[in-house]
């Protein structure tokens, strides 16, 4: 739907499981959706629906944080490249 409203959109799925969310939150948001604080909290009290035909997947709990960077700058560069986007002025 995004994709017919925004030009060039690309939708990145960054795979990540509500446990490893729920170890990496710092602000405590899971712990507080958990206890009922937060209502409608996605993958606590809210669905969460996997995109059904991302441009890419980042498994960030297979690839730390400079590869999944890589990975998706690595993507848009063969989509510029390619002549699919070309807003980028420079990478």
């Amino acid at each position: 739907m995004v994709k017919g409203i925004i030009e060039n959109f690309k939708l990145a799925y960054l795979k990540c499981s509500v446990k490893t969310c729920e170890k990496r939150d710092v602000k405590g948001m899971y712990k507080k959706a958990r206890k009922g604080e937060i209502k409608e909290f996605t993958g606590v009290s809210a669905p969460f629906e996997v995109p059904k035909h991302p441009d890419i997947v980042v498994d960030t709990e297979k690839q730390g944080p400079e590869d999944c960077v890589k990975k998706i700058l690595e993507c848009l560069k063969a989509e510029r490249a390619a002549g699919d986007i070309g807003y980028y002025k420079s990478w």
